[in-house]
């Protein structure tokens, strides 16, 4: 196909080459990317206090109940850090350093590493899925159950010719896409 030439199928892009490649993947804006350094970023401006909805907006966005339990274990993490640092009037017990430590270093900084791991599956757009590919989902799963169908009558015909495999006129159980011709199986 040469360049230019009009017979370039329409989704396509003449590389260098004079054939066909795909388009690039849809190209991420500026603002989702700021979006989701600030998300990612929220868990440590907040002392780790936003790390629980963070996570589980994550967990919501990609249906993951791993990520709200995670969520849930840094809202807990902080909740019991500050709690234990405020149990103490004197901030020189271990008890109270402990919690401040987890409160104000670890979970933040725990929290929003994670929150950047996985940044870029929460603001990814969604892969676009065409007309095209459902039509080639439709059309591969018909020629799969063709081939169930001609190894069953290949396999043992009696039970083919029992649940109507090739037979479209008959009240069959299974529809499996193999028609008859003139009395025979195809």
């Amino acid at each position: 196909m040469q360049p230019g030439s009009g017979n370039a199928r329409i989704g396509t892009v003449s590389g260098p080459d004079g054939g066909p490649h795909p388009p690039a993947g849809p190209a991420v804006s500026r603002g989702r990317v700021v979006a989701g350094v600030l998300w990612a970023l929220l868990p440590l401006l907040s002392i780790g206090l936003a790390a629980g909805p963070v996570f589980a907006y994550a967990a919501v966005r990609l249906r993951s109940w791993r990520l709200g339990a995670c969520g849930f274990g840094y809202l807990a993490a902080s909740v019991t850090g500050i709690a234990l640092g405020a149990t103490s009037y004197n901030f020189t017990t271990f008890q109270s350093v402990a919690g401040l430590v987890t409160w104000i270093a670890i979970v933040p900084a725990v929290s929003c590493t994670h929150a950047f791991v996985i940044r870029r599956r929460v603001f990814s757009p969604p892969p676009p899925y065409t007309a095209v590919d459902l039509a080639m989902d439709l059309a591969r799963e018909r020629l799969r159950r063709r081939k169930n169908a001609r190894d069953l009558l290949r396999g043992d015909p009696e039970l083919a010719r029992e649940l109507g495999v090739g037979r479209p006129t008959s009240a069959s159980v299974v529809t499996s896409g193999v028609t008859t011709t003139a009395g025979c199986w195809t």
